[in-house]
């Protein structure tokens, strides 16, 4: 029996080659998140669908510092709808293992 419940702060399911529907109930996940603050889902071939839930749910979020999408099936413009939800996420320090205001602070 564990005696004590510690809150999981890092997730990686990094090449655990999620779908769009096993990802979205982890994004729905995120609105309510209080604890946890590196998130990795690198490799897991989410595509635009969760790309565009993943970029609404950032907005709301107020704890998530690391995230990383890298290597994933995500479209141009999916990228760029997250990478601006990303320069106004409050707490996002890093994406993809990159400072998020000095590398998202202009966008191309």
């Amino acid at each position: 029996m564990l005696r004590f419940n510690y809150p999981v702060q890092r997730l990686s399911l990094a090449r655990c080659f999620l779908t769009d529907a096993d990802a979205l109930g982890l994004v729905e996940a995120l609105r309510s998140n209080f604890v946890l603050t590196a998130l990795d889902l690198s490799r897991t071939k989410i595509t635009d669908a969760t790309g565009n839930l993943l970029a609404a749910s950032l907005a709301e979020n107020e704890t998530i510092k690391d995230l990383d999408l890298r290597l994933n099936d995500l479209t141009k413009a999916a990228a760029g709808r997250l990478a601006k939800a990303c320069r106004g996420a409050p707490t996002l320090e890093t994406l993809n293992g990159l400072p998020v205001r000095g590398y998202l602070a202009r966008p191309p």
